[in-house]
């Protein structure tokens, strides 16, 4: 998946689709986490 953030971050990120988590791998320092709270609700974190 390709990502723009502003104009200011700009990049490719790797997606793991698994049954209570997506998580996106990029080659930045940045660490990306979504979980699926409930079918309507996903929470994020990013984390450097």
């Amino acid at each position: 998946m390709r990502y723009n953030f502003t104009n200011l971050i700009q990049g490719y990120s790797d997606v793991s689709v698994m049954p209570d988590m997506f998580r996106f791998d990029d080659f930045t320092p940045f660490h990306d986490e979504l979980r699926m709270v409930r079918p309507d609700l996903v929470v994020g974190k990013w984390v450097t």
